[in-house]
């Protein structure tokens, strides 16, 4: 018997679904707490990277559609009247990572500490979501003393709900909840640090594997090093843009928009 999710996923997004292993659920999602009942919005289901093949060239899809529409909403109803959130560099204990934000080779903002189980890093207005950690890139940019670029204001209007993060038994995971692919070199994907992965909009996978990194080597001693300031407990993540071997921007410092993630060690 087929399960009703899977059945929804497969017509609203994913005609070539096989089976519900191919999926994982939000963590954020309401529903996620009663295990008596299945969450059939497809909106709330991800689909899980095969990272050992390569992702199809990104198209606008119908999941980006949508979730470019949620985000028109949001960002209509908080327009300028939002006030703006005070974010701050504060100390690590009890931290699980900490997100800095860059615009090409400037960091913007202070370093976030992340507690939470879930952060939310997206582009504008508000989540409301009492489980999870929020950081807007807007707030960020606040005190900024010259104007971001151009290709950056572009770059950021196309994030939306950009992604989440997720502290999981088993590791981190990122959720692509952006109307656009986003980018991202993990020490854990890949060792040779030369393969940045390509995640579409409505995709998840396991971006950094905690047991995996306790056998790694020091980064300076991982041939292709050089595509980016990455450690081994440590992911770079661009939205919208690429970089390595196969774009004109061979280091992530030529990427508008991205995020540097440092790992706690616990």
């Amino acid at each position: 018997k087929e399960e009703p999710h899977v059945i929804c996923c497969r017509l609203f997004f994913w005609p070539n679904l096989r089976d519900g292993t191919e999926l994982k659920r939000l963590p954020i999602c309401s529903n996620d707490r009663h295990s008596i009942y299945v969450c059939c919005n497809p909106l709330h289901w991800y689909r899980v990277l095969d990272t050992d093949t390569a992702p199809p060239p990104y198209q606008e899809t119908e999941r980006s559609k949508l979730e470019e529409e949620d985000c028109a909403k949001i960002s209509n109803n908080t327009n300028s009247s939002t006030k703006k959130m005070k974010i701050s560099d504060v100390k690590e204990q009890n931290s699980w990572c900490q997100v800095a934000y860059w615009e090409h080779s400037e960091r913007v903002g202070n370093r976030c500490s992340v507690h939470k189980p879930f952060v939310n890093i997206y582009a504008d207005g508000r989540i409301n979501n009492n489980d999870s950690q929020d950081i807007c890139l807007r707030d960020l940019t606040a005190d900024k003393s010259t104007p971001s670029r151009e290709d950056v204001e572009c770059t950021r209007q196309k994030i939306g709900f950009g992604l989440l993060l997720s502290h999981e038994s088993d590791g981190i995971w990122l959720y692509n909840r952006s109307m656009a692919p986003v980018f991202i070199l993990s020490p854990t994907l890949n060792e040779s640090l030369s393969c940045v992965y390509k995640v579409t909009p409505g995709d998840c996978l396991k971006a950094f594997d905690i047991n995996r990194a306790q056998s790694l080597i020091c980064s300076s001693q991982f041939p292709g090093a050089e595509v980016g300031p990455i450690n081994t407990r440590s992911v770079c993540i661009s939205f919208v843009k690429g970089w390595g071997k196969h774009y004109t921007r061979q280091n992530i410092m030529k990427c508008p928009c991205w995020l540097e993630i440092s790992f706690t060690q616990r």
